[in-house]
């Protein structure tokens, strides 16, 4: 549940929003997390947090620690923007 994920990692110390997206990638379907994170925060710090929360069957494929998420101009996210900052992070 793309939702569950997003939520425990809101949770997390330090992460302040997040957006799950599903991915389509070379290794098949899978998801991957666009995390608005506190300054230092790391992607390998936000998955070691994950790991005491979440089995590892349900962590992002992709995590990506932003400043600030990519929001539409009425405040939400932007799942679509977070989805293409994922998809440059996969490219070869």
């Amino acid at each position: 549940n793309l939702a569950h994920v997003a939520a425990s990692l809101r949770q997390l110390a330090g992460a302040r929003d997040a957006v799950v997206v599903p991915l389509d990638g070379t290794r098949g379907r899978s998801f991957g997390a666009v995390v608005e994170c506190d300054e230092g925060v790391t992607a390998a710090t936000l998955r070691a947090r994950l790991a005491s929360v979440l089995p590892p069957w349900a962590w992002p494929s992709e995590i990506e620690p932003v400043s600030a998420l990519p929001r539409l101009p009425n405040g939400k996210p932007d799942r679509q923007a977070c989805a293409r900052l994922l998809a440059v992070r996969m490219a070869p």
